[in-house]
């Protein structure tokens, strides 16, 4: 059951920061946090230094950790798909015959579904963990490959661009789950970030989605099935809904339904659903009353975590600024 002290569109937001000098403690933590290992550290532990903050919310975890010590682990398979950012020292991975070298400013995929064997000097990272099953069940959704059969290819980046975009993306969503004061976020932007991290996780590090060839039809969708997809999108769009749910409602494939949308809608399902979310917004900030909610408010209600991107979208559609609909 939610704690009543989650307001309802929210999900809470879960804290927790630790500092040890104890390295067995802090292997346990890593264990639990990230997978089953067995460390051998070296040298005196005497000037041993761990931290471990993290924020969690939903299937999406944000954490920052710093090692100070030498040490080489054995890892049994991870727990989540787990991307690191280095902010400081190095780390090597090891896993089948692959072997890569990070330093800092650079972003590792550590092998998920594998043992695999990492070692380090020192560290300091800022790591984000995800629901594995949620990044495959996107890929399908968006490409119309097999769930099973997905995975991640290889750890590195694609290219130094997709590296940099990565960052940007993890230092988006820290400031929304670690940085931000608020004990809850909006389940819209919470969907809207899972999302996020999925098309990011699959546009940054090699995967079998980039391998595959598209070339079976993707079928036909009558104007009854379109019509059912966009009730049933401006039934819901108060809710964390995703692509398969829209398909699912029509009864048609992920495929054929984005292409019946782009083809009488000049935009994806998805986008159509923006759309909607933009109107409600709209539409509240005209009801509002004056000293009641902010403009960002607002949006995030609507799953929109980006104010100025959210008033850069208002003002495309409605020609004026938001606040100056809520002034009004």
């Amino acid at each position: 059951m939610r704690p009543s002290t989650v307001p309802d569109g929210a999900v809470g937001v879960a804290r927790f920061a630790v500092r040890t000098r104890d390295p067995e403690l802090a292997h346990e933590l890593i264990s639990e946090t990230y997978a089953r290992h067995r460390p051998q550290i070296s040298g005196s532990s005497d000037s041993f230094r761990f931290s471990l903050s993290t924020a969690l919310a939903g299937r999406v975890a944000s954490d920052v950790m710093t090692h100070s010590m030498s040490t080489r682990v054995a890892c049994e398979p991870s727990l989540h798909l787990t991307v690191g950012c280095l902010a400081g020292g190095s780390v090597t991975v090891s896993a089948g015959r692959e072997e890569q070298r990070f330093g800092p400013g650079e972003v590792l995929l550590y092998p998920y579904g594998t043992e695999f064997e990492a070692r380090w000097s020192a560290i300091d990272q800022g790591v984000l963990r995800l629901d594995f099953g949620n990044v495959a069940q996107f890929a399908a959704q968006t490409t119309g490959t097999d769930a099973a059969a997905f995975r991640f290819l290889g750890m590195r980046a694609v290219s130094p661009a997709m590296c940099q975009y990565w960052r940007s993306v993890a230092a988006f969503v820290h400031r929304e789950l670690a940085t931000r004061r608020s004990e809850t976020i909006y389940s819209l932007v919470l969907a809207q970030t899972e999302t996020t991290l999925a098309t990011a996780a699959l546009t940054v590090f090699p995967n079998t989605t980039m391998t595959t060839a598209f070339g079976a039809p993707v079928g036909h969708v009558g104007p009854v099935a379109l019509r059912r997809a966009v009730a049933y999108i401006d039934s819901h769009a108060g809710e964390a809904i995703t692509l398969l749910d829209i398909a699912a409602s029509a009864g048609v494939g992920v495929r054929a339904l984005q292409h019946a949308f782009v083809q009488h809608h000049d935009t994806t399902p998805m986008g159509y659903l923006r759309r909607v979310r933009l109107e409600r917004a709209h539409r509240e900030l005209q009801a509002a009353n004056p000293g009641g909610d902010t403009v960002a408010q607002v949006a995030r209600r609507w799953g929109f975590a980006n104010p100025s991107r959210f008033a850069a979208f208002y003002r495309r559609t409605y020609g004026a600024n938001p606040r100056y609909t809520l002034r009004a």
